[in-house]
């Protein structure tokens, strides 16, 4: 059986395009710099090299570190050869979507030497929660997959990631809905993926919270109610959101902060 060599002769145009250019470059599905979903990331992926010098063509790697710091926790996973360790593996799953890790300390070996590398960047990307600005100026409305008798009301210009609303237009909003990522091309939410579980915390001006842990996509009135009578909100974070599809498959969703005016 032919062994299969993660190492490429010379540097593909798009990585060029990055600004990098070294006798050896790593990258991890073909990506130095950038964003990847962590559903498509397998125990069995690996750093891939590419070579521009031939004098490097029997370079191999001989260990790597995942560094989830970025994400928010502040650990460091040690893996030997080009592959994902268990553990590496399980901490990228498990950091939330929107967070960042890097992949470093990566050791080349050629012939006798040891050298390391350029660093990874990954930015995990992913689905991400959406409230409305306008949510009662009708886009078009859909009935919930769990709850066949419940009805989504679809409202326009979309807040995701991060964005300024009033309390009087969050209030309006009922649901915690899935952004569409191409929106520009079709329906602003994913209709037919459906927040299951979410946490909402009120930051106010003097620094204290409030937090409330919801199970379902429903914004309820306990929460519209605090909003609402919260004289001094001036952030709203929200979090530790998952959803599940028409399949059952639970998908974990990019956090919400909302500026309050």
């Amino acid at each position: 059986m032919k062994k299969i060599l993660t190492i490429f002769l010379f540097l593909p145009f798009g990585l060029y395009s990055q600004g990098f250019y070294a006798p050896i470059i790593s990258t991890f599905h073909g990506i130095i710099n950038g964003s990847i979903n962590p559903d498509s990331i397998s125990i069995k992926d690996s750093i891939t090299i590419f070579i521009n010098d031939l004098k490097y063509s029997n370079a191999k790697v001989m260990g790597f570190t995942v560094n989830t710091s970025g994400a928010g926790y502040d650990a460091w996973f040690d893996n030997i050869g080009n592959k994902l360790s268990e553990e590496s593996y399980n901490a990228i799953k498990n950091c939330p979507i929107g967070k960042t890790i890097w992949i470093e300390e990566i050791k080349i070996k050629k012939d006798s030497a040891i050298i390391e590398t350029n660093n990874i960047k990954l930015k995990l990307d992913g689905l991400k929660a959406c409230v409305f600005a306008n949510p009662k100026e009708r886009d078009y409305s859909f009935l919930s997959f769990i709850d066949t008798n419940s009805r989504r009301v679809v409202g326009t210009v979309p807040i995701y990631i991060s964005g300024v609303i009033s309390k009087k237009a969050l209030i309006k909003n009922d649901y915690l809905l899935i952004f569409n990522p191409e929106f520009e091309y079709g329906n602003p939410v994913r209709p037919f993926i459906q927040i299951t579980e979410y946490c909402i915390t009120l930051i106010y001006k003097n620094k204290t919270t409030k937090s409330f842990q919801e199970n379902s996509d429903k914004i309820s009135l306990k929460i519209k109610k605090a909003i609402r009578k919260s004289k001094n909100l001036r952030e709203i974070f929200i979090d530790k959101i998952k959803a599940i599809d028409t399949n059952g498959k639970t998908i974990k969703i990019q956090s919400l902060f909302l500026d309050i005016i």
